[in-house]
């Protein structure tokens, strides 16, 4: 897999558009903020998503978090 060869640069390509919307928002003082709730242990798929986050999400100006599963226990989100 390209992330795994640290080739996260080609996701940032292919989510341009994505990043150039969140960058021309976050411009206007809009704040972007998205919550991601994990499973642990964290699949191959998670830490890909991981590592693209900061080329792609936070590099266009979106607030990311990271909370496991086990810890929104208490949090009102469907199943």
């Amino acid at each position: 897999m390209a992330w795994q060869e640290g080739r996260v640069s080609e996701a940032a390509t292919a989510y341009r558009g994505w990043t150039d919307l969140v960058r021309k928002a976050t411009a206007r003082g809009v704040v972007v903020r998205r919550a991601r709730i994990v499973s642990e242990p964290l699949s191959d798929y998670t830490r890909c998503e991981y590592d693209v986050t900061g080329a792609v999400n936070l590099a266009g100006g979106e607030q990311v978090r990271w909370l496991p599963r086990r810890r929104a226990s208490d949090i009102a989100l469907p199943r």
